[in-house]
């Protein structure tokens, strides 16, 4: 081609209409963004409203919602910090559910929330920890043993947040189940 001919690309569009599609592409991701927002705005009530449904498997599959809306959609890209408020808040009502299962899921949801859903626009406070760090610890004397070793994880877990912090609150002679709560000081004591 002579030097007056528009520069094409390899698939022979111009690169004005290269830059066009790339214009409108980004104009697509931001439809999308906006709309994923809307939708995750109208959904997530709906979803956190099914962890207090009286049916067993209602509340089981809500938890299981957010563990995938979390994990696999990015939800937390599309959080405001008053619904990861309402997120966390409402996960954490149903460690005291009748259901184990329901129990055991929002357990791991907590972490994962913590460890991997915070939104940018959010800031995890010392009182937010504290909540959390306190809730987990009233069920490490759970009557259940099976359900203890699972929160005595999850504190190990999210005890990396802010180890200072969680050792505050752990006060071994308040436990009925001393060994664990020991346990749980010696592993952020080394």
């Amino acid at each position: 081609k002579d030097d007056n001919s528009v520069a094409t690309t390899t698939d022979n569009t111009t690169v004005e209409e290269s830059s066009s599609a790339m214009s409108t592409d980004n104009t697509t991701v931001e439809e999308s963004c906006s709309a994923m927002s809307t939708t995750v705005s109208t959904v997530l009530p709906m979803v956190l409203g099914c962890l207090e449904d009286g049916v067993n498997k209602t509340r089981l599959y809500s938890v299981d919602c957010l563990y995938l809306l979390l994990s696999r959609h990015q939800l937390k890209l599309y959080l405001s910090s008053d619904m990861f408020d309402k997120l966390y808040q409402e996960v954490l009502k149903r460690l005291d559910d009748e259901n184990d299962e329901v129990r055991l899921k929002s357990l791991e949801l907590i972490s994962f929330l913590f460890e991997h859903g915070v939104p940018d626009c959010y800031h995890v406070s010392d009182p937010i920890l504290s909540l959390v760090f306190r809730t987990l610890l009233i069920h490490l004397d759970d009557q259940d043993t099976v359900f203890q070793q699972h929160v005595l994880e999850n504190l190990k877990r999210l005890g990396k947040l802010n180890s200072e912090l969680l050792l505050k609150y752990i006060r071994v002679e308040n436990f009925r189940d001393k060994d664990l709560a020991r346990e749980l000081y010696q592993h952020f004591c080394k």
